[in-house]
């Protein structure tokens, strides 16, 4: 956040063109409202007749009686006295063409679902319907899913269940290991 303080950067043209070069150099987001509990950082540049003060502040947030907390600056650096001295400003011509903005195209600004970026990025919002993941082919693991088994048969069964478990391959393996370790 900055703070400029002083009627300097508000009458003198040369003020405004140093606070307009700050503000470029720090060139943020621009904010209309500001959540206190965000902020941990205030620049505050102050002019007077023959200086311009910078300074660099951590916000801490006090604890007060009321529901606005007390906020303290803390000075953290950098801290630089500046004066004007040697002062060149561009022609006319040159400021005002580098203060030119690109023109907008009509077509560009009835474009539905398309934005452009801080950067100019061209970016695009698809609309889709909801996907049904359970009927998708997805790649199934073994483990995780549910068998239905069938309840076990006792070794010792009268009626060869064993015995046809053995023939048909189903299980043999898999009953003899528990046998040998029984």
């Amino acid at each position: 956040m900055f703070v400029f303080q002083g009627e300097q950067f508000e009458v003198s043209d040369n003020h405004k063109e140093l606070k307009s070069l700050i503000l470029d150099f720090f060139r943020g987001e621009v904010v209309e409202k500001i959540n206190l509990a965000g902020l941990d950082r205030v620049i505050v540049c102050t002019a007077t007749q023959e200086r311009i003060f910078f300074r660099h502040y951590a916000v801490a947030l006090r604890r007060s009686g009321k529901k606005i907390p007390n906020v303290v600056l803390d000075e953290i650096g950098p801290r630089m006295n500046w004066q004007l001295r040697r002062i060149k400003s561009a022609d006319a011509e040159v400021k005002k063409l580098s203060m030119r903005q690109p023109k907008i195209r009509k077509s560009q600004a009835k474009m539905k679902n398309i934005e452009r970026g801080t950067l100019g990025a061209k970016m695009g919002r698809i609309h889709m319907e909801r996907q049904d993941t359970e009927s998708m082919a997805l790649r199934k693991f073994k483990a995780l899913k549910n068998k239905k088994r069938k309840p076990r048969d006792d070794d010792d069964d009268d009626d060869g269940s064993r015995e046809n478990n053995r023939r048909s391959g189903k299980d043999a393996t898999v009953k003899r290991v528990k046998t040998a370790t029984a």
